[in-house]
């Protein structure tokens, strides 16, 4: 999806930086910002830490049904774990909770 089609360009980054931060140098943002202006304003960072706290919950929460081998998910479960506690750090710092 992209800004015309009415979904947020933001959520197209949440993926390649899955365990990493989105930085102005990111050469994806780089780029997209070539075909179509994106700042990282604060209301905008704050989206895209709620995107990436949805996509973690669903590495955490989906190992439930699918019973993933420890020793192949306890890389992505401990990620995920670590960067969820990060982002709903930044969130309630952000928004005062």
């Amino acid at each position: 999806m992209n800004a015309r089609s009415g979904g947020d360009p933001l959520a197209e980054f949440v993926t390649p930086t899955v365990f990493g931060d989105l930085r102005e140098d990111d050469s994806l943002l780089v780029g997209y910002r070539e075909v179509t202006p994106l700042e990282l304003t604060p209301a905008a960072i704050v989206r895209f830490d709620l995107y990436r706290a949805y996509l973690y919950l669903i590495l955490l929460i989906e190992n439930g049904p699918r019973q993933y081998p420890e020793e192949e998910y306890a890389r992505v479960r401990d990620l995920a774990t670590v960067w969820l506690t990060r982002v709903l750090d930044r969130l309630s710092v952000r928004r005062g909770f």
